[in-house]
C-alpha cells in the first residue's frame, strides 16, 4: 500500500541499494583486490581453472548477497497484509545492511584515499536507517491492529 509510510521507506532502500550495482560507485574487496560490484575492474591475470572458480564463487557469492538486500525490502513491500512477517523482513535486512558495513568497515573498502567514506558507505547507513523506520511504523501498525482485536 502507497499511502502507508514504510513501504516509502522500504521503497527507498530498493533503490538506493540497487544505485550502486548500476552506475559502479561503490567498491568490494575480494579475494584477488578490489573491484566494483558491478565486476568491471581489471583482475589480475591466472588461467588456473581453479583460480576463475574461486573468482566466480565470489561473484556469485557477492550477487546472491546484493540480491537479497535489494529482494527482502521489495518482498516486504508486497507482504503489507502481514505484518509480523514484514517486521522480520526488515530485521533481516538491516543484519544483512550492517552485515556488509561492518565487512567493508573492516576490510577498509569505503575509505578513499583521503581517509573520508565513500558514497556507497553512507547509501549503506542511509539504507539503514530507513529500515529502522520502516520497521518502527510497521510495529505502529501491529500496535493499530491488536487495539482493535482489543476493542472487538
Amino acid at each position: 500500500m502507497i499511502q502507508r509510510i514504510q513501504t516509502v521507506y522500504l521503497l527507498l532502500v530498493a533503490i538506493l541499494i540497487t544505485l550502486p550495482l548500476l552506475f559502479s560507485f561503490a567498491h568490494i574487496p575480494l579475494l584477488d583486490g578490489f573491484r566494483s560490484l558491478t565486476g568491471s575492474a581489471g583482475e589480475p591475470g591466472g588461467s588456473d581453472s581453479l583460480h576463475r572458480l574461486g573468482k566466480l564463487l565470489d561473484t556469485g557469492g557477492l550477487t546472491a548477497w546484493c540480491g537479497l538486500m535489494i529482494a527482502l525490502p521489495v518482498i516486504a513491500i508486497f507482504s503489507y497484509r502481514k505484518p509480523s512477517l514484514q517486521c522480520r523482513l526488515c530485521i533481516a535486512e538491516i543484519v544483512l545492511l550492517l552485515g556488509s558495513l561492518l565487512f567493508g568497515w573492516l576490510a577498509g573498502t569505503y575509505r578513499t584515499v583521503e581517509g573520508l567514506y565513500s558514497f556507497g558507505f553512507i547509501l549503506l547507513v542511509a539504507c539503514v536507517l530507513f529500515t529502522a523506520l520502516a520497521l518502527g511504523g510497521i510495529r505502529k501498525d501491529i500496535k493499530l491492529l491488536k487495539s482493535y482485536d482489543r476493542i472487538r
